[in-house]
């Protein structure tokens, strides 16, 4: 009976080991299986990170280019607006200091010479106050030519230069201030300063 009981305590130990052998051989396969699934959700948890890193930096590099090129842009116009500005100025600064009333007076004589005096309307030379004395003082207040009278006349906005006239009042004018000299210079100028900047 010891033999037979020897026996059973045996086959029970036997199974017993086996049964808990094979139960530790399942939990480890299921903990194998649990860790390969937790490495997989890991990895595709971590590529699906980088790559919204790289769309995230992508997008951040495109808006810095674009910024960039915005600014680019911004800085060519103001710098473009600056040098019109600087031009213009200088331009009128010129313009205005070199139609002294010498000057004056030899643009005027020239532009009467060449208008057309074959009527008998009157002409009108529009000049600023301080050079309508000067044109006094100089003997040139009566610019007459033939048939056609041509009168000297005051105009508060013309600082330097002249514009001449048909009549008195608005018609058709041919504007040499100083003002319309420097714009047309100007218009010039923007133009050729901007074919260089490009």
């Amino acid at each position: 009976m010891d033999v037979h009981l020897d026996e059973i305590i045996g086959k029970i130990k036997t199974e017993g080991v086996d049964k808990a052998k094979q139960e530790a051989d399942q939990l480890l396969s299921q903990a194998k299986i649990e860790a390969e699934k937790t490495m997989q959700n890991a990895k595709s948890d971590a590529h699906e990170i980088v790559n919204r890193a790289n769309q995230q930096s992508t997008s951040i590099l495109e808006r810095g280019k674009s910024a960039l090129q915005q600014a680019e842009r911004d800085t060519v116009l103001v710098v473009k607006e600056k040098l019109n500005k600087l031009f213009s100025g200088f331009i009128a600064q010129q313009v205005h200091g070199s139609l002294d009333s010498n000057v004056l007076t030899e643009l005027i004589k020239k532009a009467l010479s060449q208008w057309n005096m074959e009527k008998n309307e009157a002409l009108f030379v529009h000049v600023s106050k301080d050079d309508a004395q000067k044109l006094v003082a100089a003997g040139i207040s009566n610019l007459s030519q033939g048939n056609r009278k041509i009168e000297i006349k005051v105009d508060e906005q013309i600082s330097r230069g002249f514009m001449i006239s048909q009549d008195s009042g608005g018609g058709l004018k041919y504007d040499f201030s100083d003002q319309a000299v420097s714009e047309a210079l100007s218009t010039f100028l923007t133009q050729y300063i901007q074919e260089l900047l490009r």
